[in-house]
């Protein structure tokens, strides 16, 4: 076991609003033409656990 090793963990995980996550969409040139509750593209319902976004570049 090496107890005095250093390590440095990033977690990258991130949680958006389908609001948020347009609006950065938005601020990196892409425009959001899809919003669904799931990636089969279910139709959005807000009330969803997750949900997709297609978007395209400008």
């Amino acid at each position: 076991m090496e107890t005095d090793r250093k390590r440095t963990i990033y977690n990258w995980f991130q949680c958006y609003s389908p609001e948020n996550l347009s609006a950065e969409c938005v601020r990196n040139g892409l425009k959001v033409t899809g919003l669904y509750s799931d990636v089969a593209g279910a139709p959005f319902d807000p009330r969803s656990a997750e949900f997709a976004i297609v978007a395209e570049s400008l």
